[in-house]
Formats: structure tokens, sequence, C-alpha cells
């Protein structure tokens, strides 16, 4: 069975937001965003607006759009796998602790 990142791919190759990982499992099951909005409760404009990166995905409503995607959240949450949950603001903070931690140690 090829892995999520491998599917994802073919509609999409590179890395890819939330919302493009969404719009591409919606388009590859034929749902429309209406759909979608029968389904999870969740407005159209709401969606689209996901989709587009124009509002941040919750976890909340990563679940529901999974459930109807009959996907895992971590895929639609994290559609690069591990790889790509590092980002710069995630490296930035990471250095932060780093440093502040030496400080607490000495």
């Amino acid at each position: 069975m090829k892995r999520m990142k491998e599917v994802l791919d073919t509609f999409s190759p590179g890395p890819m937001t939330s919302g493009e990982a969404i719009r591409s499992l919606r388009n590859s099951q034929d749902l429309t965003l209406k759909d979608m909005e029968k389904i999870t409760g969740i407005s159209e404009p709401r969606l689209s607006s996901l989709e587009n990166s124009r509002s941040s995905l919750s976890v909340n409503n990563a679940r529901k759009i999974a459930a109807a995607l009959g996907m895992n959240p971590i895929t639609i949450l994290f559609p690069n796998g591990a790889e790509g949950f590092k980002d710069k603001e995630i490296e930035k903070i990471e250095k932060k602790r780093e440093r502040l931690l030496k400080k607490k140690v000495s």
C-alpha cells in the first residue's frame, strides 16, 4: 500500500499546505465543497477559505474533514509528513529553548 504522502504527490507533487491536501483529497473522491459542508457541518465558504490557506485549520476542523475524507487528521495537519513538520518558526523556537536550557544548567 502506498504511503499517504505518495498518494498526495500524485495530485500535487512537492510540499503542500494543509489546504492543498484537503482540496487534493476531496477532488480525488469527487466531492464538492457543498458535499463536504453536508458531511462535516463546516460552511462552504469556510472550507474554501481553509483550502486556499486564507484561514488556519483547527484540530477540531481537521478531525471533521479527515473523517469526511476517510483519512487520519495527521494526514491533513502534516501533509508533508514528519520531515515537513519543521519550518523556520519551529527551528527558531527550538534554538531559543536550547539557549534557555543551557542558561538554566550553568
